[in-house]
């Protein structure tokens, strides 16, 4: 066997045996840690139940309370995704079983994503497509605080407090509690995000509510008042830069995906000029916007095949999973 296939079988071998850690070093939480609980059948239903509430798809709600009221109950992937998609759509035919949720379930995480979706759904449900003016932006948000039942103080504090339990965590088996006021402040920073009166984005931006608590929470409201071309060129740009992956720029990646073509479409420039200085952008940054032509369903796909045969083997085999794999992130 000569030089040149040794090497080659030096560098399978790698990335047969490696590649996992490497890929768990570079991305924090692995893609497939967080999804390998969920059954076929429910990993199936993640991307649809998504999309429901992202397009105000009213017809799925009968298929997403359902979900709600099965069993055994589903993943709590699912369920966190269908209980902020109805949230989304306010969907009134949704409370009984939320209510139930919040009263009955045994999983402390779904009786507390619970609250802070019902009050939301009930916040959505009275604005309607609004609102369209300052007077009923105020309105919605104390709808969502009374309903909630919590002060933007509340909401503070229970999210320091939740931050400050996280780190005195011992070991990673040591499932984390999320509280309710997590929840609420995540649900607001996506309702300011998706709300196409910038008023109320602005009014949410200047509450008293600390977003930069929570990393997902405050870029979402921090790109509110941005166009969507906007967004997309804010979002390619820092999630070029990446040194390394973990949940939140999971959220990112899933955020600018969400964007749809056009998104991959401007990763897909990105990637070819940081072809051309490799010395400024690391193998997470690639792997991010491969994610994002991935998830975004654009016509990029070429620019993943000419990275497919990379000089490097793990940009390549980045290249050839479409990134870390498709991500679903409720929230």
């Amino acid at each position: 066997m000569n030089r040149k296939n040794i090497n080659s079988l030096a560098v399978t071998v790698l990335l047969a045996v490696c590649f996992p850690a490497i890929q768990a070093n570079l991305f924090g939480s692995p893609l497939g840690a967080t999804l390998e609980s969920i059954t076929h059948r429910d990993q199936e239903k993640l991307g649809p139940t998504r999309r429901a509430g992202l397009q105000q798809d009213r017809t799925q709600i009968p298929t997403m309370v359902a979900l709600l009221r099965r069993t055994p109950m589903p993943d709590r992937f699912l369920m966190d995704t269908a209980l902020h998609s109805l949230a989304q759509m306010g969907a009134v035919d949704a409370l009984p079983p939320i209510n139930d949720l919040i009263q009955s379930s045994k999983d402390i995480n779904i009786s507390n994503y619970a609250k802070a979706a019902r009050a939301r759904l009930l916040a959505e449900s009275e604005a309607g497509p609004g609102p369209d003016n300052d007077v009923q932006a105020q309105a919605k948000l104390d709808r969502f605080y009374e309903e909630l039942g919590e002060t933007p103080a509340d909401i503070n504090e229970g999210v320091t407090l939740y931050l400050k339990e996280l780190k005195s965590r011992v070991g990673p088996g040591v499932p984390p509690k999320f509280p309710a006021e997590l929840y609420a402040m995540r649900e607001l920073a996506d309702m300011a995000y998706h709300s196409q009166y910038t008023g109320f984005a602005s009014l949410v931006g200047m509450s008293q509510i600390q977003f930069n608590l929570d990393g997902r929470s405050a870029l979402k409201v921090r790109l509110a008042s941005l166009s969507q071309s906007d967004r997309v060129a804010w979002l390619v740009q820092d999630l070029s830069t990446k040194q390394s992956i973990t949940d939140e720029e999971n959220a990112e990646i899933q955020l600018a995906g969400d964007l749809g073509p056009s998104a991959g479409q401007a990763a897909a420039v990105k990637l070819l000029e940081m072809d051309q200085h490799r010395d400024k952008y690391s193998r997470a940054g690639f792997s991010a916007l491969f994610s994002v032509i991935t998830m975004s369903g654009s016509d990029g796909r070429n620019v993943l095949d000419h990275f497919k045969n990379d000089p490097n083997p793990l940009i390549a085999e980045y290249a050839k999973r479409g990134g870390g794999g498709q991500f679903i992130e409720a929230y």
